[in-house]
Formats: structure tokens, C-alpha cells, sequence
């Protein structure tokens, strides 16, 4: 059917731009109803050049590779724009669509062709993903009626997991914008909601005269309890009368008086060994995590020991860190995994999470360093999560409190309240 490869490209731009130009012309469902006549119907489609287009894309010796990456991208045009429009549901309506075309009878041998494709992509890896971007749409909020049985079913409640989680999303037009605004829609609508309930939460404490006070739904899968003492942990003081921001300020007031990166690396593992020392187990550390942690800090850029300390070669460090705290199980890496597993359940996901606070807050000195530092636990946190995502959530416990605990710390550190605020919201009956 084509010659060379630049005739099926042609033909794929062909309807590339047919939908790029129906995005402008066509609303929400209107523009579904197209792409469901073009590429699930079949037949009878408006555009006879588009349709003869797509006619010969399935009848090249490509189609079998070639139709998959051409319907694939048709699909990401219709979603990044959904979603820049805050459609978001309409996605939902476009993979029922796909399921019910894929087992449908055809009803000439076009269509036949057109089914066994279809039939193909949803077995496919690129269904997968779109699989995975129905299950971030779809919000279950903590503690629904709907039941979710593996931990995959909760992504939707992690909104700094979605740019990694989604790693394949076809960045083309503007898809990586749609994606970071529903990242940040969710975080400000979780930050409102946990505001909301705090301070409900307060009011109910306080309420002495009696009268009903209506507390919202809470936004995490934590305890009551749990909650209350992760704001207090993050909002307040932690070691000492000092709070995690205070203790990563009085790091960096020295540290560019350190006469070498090694020495940086000691003061570093000082204090991060330093908030050990103000947990129930202040010994935990002697066992195994003092020799672990040495070990990491040692073997970080090794090379540049002797030289002077910069906020960069302290910004690898950190992400060495990270990258060791934070990693899915493998033969390389089981032996970090099961330490940081160890952590979390000796000391609790809360100070585990705290940890982490501790080193992405040594960055704080470039606005770009410390923005690149979380975005990079978060990568991380997205790699654990899609390891376990098959896993039954009863197991891995441990896991959904430290992601709840690191939105928690997360919202309370770089959201638009400063930490006397949250503190304010504290209800007076500690846990």
C-alpha cells in the first residue's frame, strides 16, 4: 500500500490534523461522537479523505504496529484537551467506547479489520496507560464505600505521583501541562479539605455549649489519631524546640564554613542521626541504621571528598539519599529497600517520612534545588508505588502511610498556610 514510511506518516498527520482542528470546532461530546464514527464504527464517516486515510493505515503491512501508535496518539489529542478544559470524565466515556467497539460484531470486512485491531490494542501496553490515567480521573476518596482491593486502586489519592505514575503520557500538545494542572487542582482541593477538617476537628473539641458541628469527610486513609499527630510532628517542634525547619537552617548557617564535601557528609548523617535521638527508641540507630547510612553517605561522590562543599555536589547527596530510602525491591537494591521497610515499622511512617522532610529541606537555600529535590521523591515514591500497584493494599500498610504522610508534610511545608497555621488547627486533645 505505501511505498515508504513518509506516505503512512502522511496519512497519520493527515488525521492527526483532523482532530487538532475538530478540538476547536466540537464540544465535549460532540468531538467524542466523531472519534467514535472514525475509529470504532467504521463506517460511514463525514470526511471521506480521513476516512480512506485511516482505510489504508489498516491495510499497509504496518498496520499492525503502525494503527496502535496512530490510534494511540489519536486518543492522547482528545484527552490532553479534556483535560486542559477540565473535562476529565469524558475519559471514562472514551475507553468504555473502545471496550464496546473491541467486542462488537463487524458488519462488513472494513470493519472486521478495523475490530481485530481494536481487539489488539486493548490487549496492548498502550491500553495499559490509558487504563492507568481512568484510574487518576476517577477520585476515591479516603474511606469510600467503594472497595479497592490492590493498592493500585489508590493513585487518584496522590496527586504528586500523577507526572511519574503516568510516565508514558504523550507529552505532545500541551499533554504534560494537562497532566501538572490536575496535579495541582487535586493538592489544592486535598490542602482546602484538610483545612477544612482540622478546623472542624478543633471546633468540636471546643464546642462546649453542645451544638452539632458537621466534621467533613477526613482526607486521608490515616486514623483520627494518626493525623492529628502527623500535623503536629510537621507543624511543630520535633527535636527539642526546634521544628524541621529550623533544624535544616541551622544546618545550612555552616555549612559553607566546612572545609570539605567530606566533612559536609559527616555533618550531614549528624543530623539526620540527630532526630533518632528524640524518638521513643533513641538506640534504634546503633543497631543497623547508623552503619547503613554511613555506608550511603561514604560511597556518595567519593571522588569529591576533599572538595570544598557547594550547594550541588550537597544536592547529589541529597538525592543519593532519596534514591537509597526510596526504592522498589531488586537484587541490587533489596538490602535499602528492607532498611527503609525497617525504619517505618521500629519508628513509624511518620518520623520515616520526617527523614525525608529532613533532606529535601537541605535544599531549600535555590527555590529551583528544593522544587527539583521533592519532584524527585516523588519520582521515587511513583516507582515504589508502581511496583507494589498489584499488591493487596492490606499488605502494604506501611506504604500508604508514608505516601499520606509525605501529602501530609508536603501540604503543611510548601502549601500556601505557614506551619503556625496548621499548628493553630491542632485539636486540644492530644492523641
Amino acid at each position: 500500500m505505501y511505498n515508504s514510511q513518509s506516505g503512512f506518516d502522511a496519512d497519520a498527520n493527515c488525521i492527526f490534523e483532523h482532530l487538532l482542528e475538530l478540538r476547536e470546532t466540537s464540544h465535549g461530546n460532540e468531538l467524542l461522537k466523531r472519534f467514535k464514527a472514525l475509529f470504532l464504527d467504521g463506517d460511514h464517516y463525514p470526511e471521506p479523505r480521513i476516512r480512506e486515510a485511516l482505510n489504508r493505515i489498516l491495510k499497509s503491512h504496518r498496520a499492525e504496529q503502525g494503527f496502535a501508535n496512530v490510534f494511540n496518539r489519536s486518543c492522547y489529542i482528545l484527552i490532553n484537551y479534556w483535560w486542559l478544559k477540565r473535562h476529565w470524565q469524558l475519559t471514562s466515556k472514551l475507553i468504555q467506547l473502545i471496550d464496546e467497539a473491541a467486542t462488537r460484531p463487524a458488519t462488513s470486512t472494513a470493519t472486521a479489520v478495523l475490530r481485530r485491531q481494536l481487539q489488539r490494542f486493548t490487549q496492548s501496553e498502550k491500553y495499559q496507560q490509558l487504563l492507568d490515567c481512568e484510574r487518576v480521573i476517577n477520585f476515591i476518596p479516603p474511606g469510600s464505600t467503594r472497595e479497592v482491593e490492590l493498592i493500585g486502586g489508590l493513585i487518584s489519592q496522590y496527586p504528586y505521583l500523577y507526572p511519574y505514575y503516568l510516565k508514558q503520557w504523550d507529552s505532545q500538545d500541551s499533554g504534560y501541562d494537562a497532566l501538572r494542572q490536575l496535579q495541582y487542582n487535586r493538592e489544592k482541593e486535598f490542602e482546602t479539605t484538610l483545612f477544612n477538617y482540622l478546623k472542624s476537628c478543633r471546633q468540636e473539641s471546643h464546642n462546649s455549649s453542645r451544638r452539632l458541628v458537621v466534621v467533613p469527610q477526613k482526607p486521608t486513609s490515616l486514623s483520627p489519631e494518626d493525623l492529628q499527630y502527623a500535623i503536629r510532628i510537621f507543624a511543630g517542634k520535633v527535636e527539642g524546640s526546634r521544628s524541621y525547619q529550623d533544624t535544616a537552617q541551622q544546618f545550612l548557617t555552616t555549612f559553607n564554613q566546612l572545609p570539605t564535601h567530606r566533612m559536609a557528609k559527616q555533618k550531614v548523617g549528624d543530623y539526620l542521626i540527630q532526630a533518632i535521638q528524640h524518638t521513643p527508641q533513641p538506640s534504634y540507630g546503633e543497631h543497623n541504621f547508623n552503619h547503613w547510612l554511613s555506608k550511603q553517605l561514604n560511597t556518595s561522590q567519593f571522588e569529591r571528598d576533599n572538595s570544598k562543599p557547594n550547594h550541588g555536589l550537597l544536592m547529589h547527596l541529597c538525592r543519593d539519599l532519596i534514591d537509597a530510602l526510596i526504592v522498589p525491591p531488586s537484587a541490587q537494591k533489596i538490602e535499602n529497600h528492607f532498611m527503609f521497610v525497617d525504619l517505618i515499622t521500629n519508628l513509624g511512617a511518620t518520623f520515616a517520612t520526617g527523614l525525608l522532610l529532613k533532606i529535601v529541606l537541605l535544599c531549600r537555600a535555590f527555590p529551583e534545588n528544593l522544587k527539583a529535590m521533592r519532584e524527585h521523591v516523588a519520582k521515587q515514591f511513583a516507582a515504589l508505588f508502581k511496583h507494589y500497584e498489584k499488591s493487596a493494599k492490606e499488605d502494604l500498610k506501611w506504604l500508604i502511610e508514608c505516601l499520606d504522610n509525605w501529602l501530609i508534610a508536603s501540604t503543611i511545608h510548601f502549601g500556601r498556610w505557614e506551619q503556625s497555621v496548621w499548628s493553630s488547627l491542632l485539636s486540644t486533645n492530644r492523641p
